[in-house]
């Protein structure tokens, strides 16, 4: 094991081995003078199997950054800190480990790849950053050709998984238009264990393989301008406030986009352009979302679409279904028609409406003729939401019942020429309130004609009434 206490302001360059020990120390910081702008301590072109930070002296300095650049580590570890003024910064590096202190200030990592997984936990601060005017494609052409074994490829295509536990104040950030590539696979896992005091996390303009958070947290939870191809909340509760914008799915190597909200109090949360419509499956499992709030979101426009809304526990096994399944999914139904109400957007909420009573005809407790008026509704006007239908079984309807009329009264398909004014008769026929013998004198009646009469009557008033309430469904309450 190598061991070394660096100076302030002094570069560390070039070093290599099994295991790195660095030792902080008080003394090293006697009659320094603190250089605004720069590092304390910069460690350049590092290739370790383990490095280890230890900090046993409370230090009396502005600010201690450990800056790692150009660095392969494959297991960072901090074994000890006191001083509560530490920084440690990785850029342009590929590294893995676990740095668990709640007294370190802070981790910042920019424009770094992992080997397979970091966990951060505890930390007060934790910045990760993907920018592009930092990249320097030169700087890391040249660090790769130092790594011996497996090229850059192979760094990238692997899979990145970053575990950040119970950490006060989190920015996961980007610039990159194209950080969501196929060929690379970030995952980020945010966890909170109910601590008091903290929580704010903001994660921004960058594409998942998959973004978990689990836990309650008292801070502020932002989502923006992100792509996952997985989202999972998990027992997640924001006390304060959780806000998810301009959220969409995206399927690397055409796999399927999953969302799993379980055992969620979203009341406090707010989903702004999110797009529901386009994951692949969706699990809302014992959550409330009633008191979300929900502005601009897309959502399917179908039954067979909103099937993918499932209350199952564990969304990727989607055929492992409750018994209670049908009424569980008529409930989170009507929770997000709730919801799309509170916040005035009918339009949404009118079809999450229709969708919710599709759902509520599959329940096998509905009884018989509950399920018959459901169905009735269906076919007539889709639940209110459409007046194309009860119009087009309005006309074929009384244009049918009026043809058959005539029939009856031998005033068509004989051999008598076409009398047209049968064409104005016809308004006369449709008219409610229209008298039995508004064409012919009564004694030229049949009982098959004032059937006809009496059901044209009850039928082409039920299309009315379903058209006028289908025409007014902006108009309810």
């Amino acid at each position: 094991m190598k061991t070394i206490t660096p100076t302030p302001y002094q570069i560390e360059e070039n070093l290599s081995g099994q295991v790195l020990r660095i030792i902080i120390s008080k003394a090293v910081f006697e009659g320094v003078i603190h250089r605004d702008g720069k590092v304390a301590f910069e460690f350049v072109s590092f290739y370790f199997k383990k490095v280890s930070i230890v900090n046993d002296d409370e230090i009396e300095f502005p600010d201690i950054t450990l800056f790692f650049v150009s660095c392969f580590i494959e297991n960072v570890e901090v074994e000890n800190i006191t001083s509560k003024n530490i920084v440690i910064n990785f850029h342009r590096s590929v590294i893995a480990g676990k740095i668990n202190n709640s007294v370190l200030l802070g981790v910042e990592i920019g424009n770094c790849i992992l080997i397979n997984s970091l966990f951060l936990i505890g930390v007060q601060k934790v910045r990760i950053a993907f920018t592009k005017e930092n990249i320097y494609l030169p700087k890391w052409k040249e660090f790769f050709s130092k790594i011996n074994g497996e090229g850059y490829r192979y760094f990238l295509e692997a899979k990145q998984s970053y575990y950040i536990y119970d950490v006060q104040k989190v920015d996961f950030i980007s610039n990159f238009s194209q950080l969501h590539r196929k060929r690379i696979n970030i995952n980020l896992a945010l966890k909170y264990s109910d601590f008091i005091g903290g929580g704010y996390a903001k994660v921004k303009n960058v594409s998942l393989k998959s973004l978990t958070i689990e836990g309650n947290t008292d801070g502020k939870i932002s989502l923006e301008n992100c792509k996952f191809n997985s989202w999972y909340l998990y027992d997640f509760t924001p006390e304060n406030n959780a806000s998810f914008y301009n959220i969409l799915p995206y399927s690397p190597d055409m796999a399927p986009s999953i969302m799993s909200i379980h055992q969620c109090n979203l009341d406090k949360a707010s989903f702004d352009n999110v797009n529901f419509r386009d994951f692949t499956r969706l699990s809302l499992y014992r959550s409330k979302l009633s008191g979300a709030i929900f502005t601009s979101c897309n959502f399917p426009g179908t039954y067979s679409a909103f099937e993918k809304f499932m209350p199952i526990e564990n969304v990727h096994y989607p055929d492992k279904r409750q018994e209670s399944y049908d009424k569980d999914q008529y409930e989170v139904l009507l929770q997000l028609k709730k919801s799309l109400e509170g916040t005035g957007n009918y339009f949404e909420a009118q079809k999450l409406l229709a969708v919710s009573q599709d759902a509520l005809k599959k329940i096998k407790d509905i009884p018989f003729w509950d399920r018959k008026i459901l169905w009735i509704n269906k076919v007539s006007n889709n639940h209110g939401l459409s007046i194309g239908r009860p119009f087009g079984w309005f006309l074929l309807f009384s244009i049918g019942s009026y043809i058959l009329y005539l029939w009856t009264l031998n005033r068509m398909f004989n051999c008598n020429p076409i009398d047209y004014t049968l064409i104005g008769y016809y308004f006369s026929f449709i008219d409610l309130t229209h008298r039995t013998d508004f064409l012919v004198d009564k004694t030229q009646f049949t009982s098959f004609s004032l059937m006809l009469d009496y059901l044209n009557k009850v039928f082409t008033g039920f299309f009315i009434f379903q058209f006028i309430a289908a025409f007014r469904k902006y108009g309810k309450r």
